[in-house]
């Protein structure tokens, strides 16, 4: 380009500037001076035609620190139940211990009964030995006067026929309710 045509568009720049410009910016200034003197506060306006751009407004940081304290408050909740969800899960925990500490608790009981219950059973065999090598009579003597539940329990261990003679060596009183007993056993 030539210095001509550098110096026309810089020239049509400046005209542009001149008629167009300059006029604007005269006509906000006396525009300005004017509401001044008028008793209008030009300031206080501009403020409220700007916050209502949406670009410039002050609303928006109000909203955004709502939604901020919304979403803080959201969080504080959720950590509030997420504390209380720790504590249930806790207090279940100690549960569970407290019941796991039962069963075994009632694991060896079990296992304490069926020792005594083996026990017992070694002991009504050992009696039931001895039963077989008494006298019919003094066996006899000894079953009515022991209690009902243990003399059935020996009687049932007994072989049928020292049952039978020990048995016949009774009152028939005392024989007919303990067959009743073993039948009912």
């Amino acid at each position: 380009m030539s210095v001509k045509q550098e110096t026309k568009q810089s020239n049509k720049f400046q005209w542009i500037f001149m008629v167009i410009m300059v006029p604007i910016i005269f006509a906000i200034i006396i525009g300005f001076i004017i509401s001044s003197v008028a008793g209008v506060d030009v300031m206080d306006k501009a403020k409220e035609l700007g916050n209502q751009l949406p670009f410039i407004s002050a609303d928006t940081e109000k909203q955004e620190e709502r939604e901020l304290e919304h979403y803080e408050s959201t969080l504080k909740d959720r950590d509030q139940k997420i504390a209380d969800l720790e504590s249930q899960i806790k207090t279940r925990d100690q549960e569970i211990q407290q019941l796991e500490k039962r069963i075994e608790e009632f694991k060896q009981e079990m296992k304490n009964l069926e020792t005594k219950q083996v026990d017992q059973g070694e002991e009504i065999k050992k009696l039931t030995n001895s039963f077989v090598e008494m006298e019919a009579s003094n066996a006899a003597d000894i079953i009515v006067q022991m209690n009902e539940g243990n003399a059935v329990r020996i009687l049932s261990q007994l072989p049928d026929e020292a049952r039978g003679t020990i048995m016949s060596e009774m009152n028939p009183e005392n024989a007919a309710s303990f067959t009743n007993l073993l039948m009912n056993q």
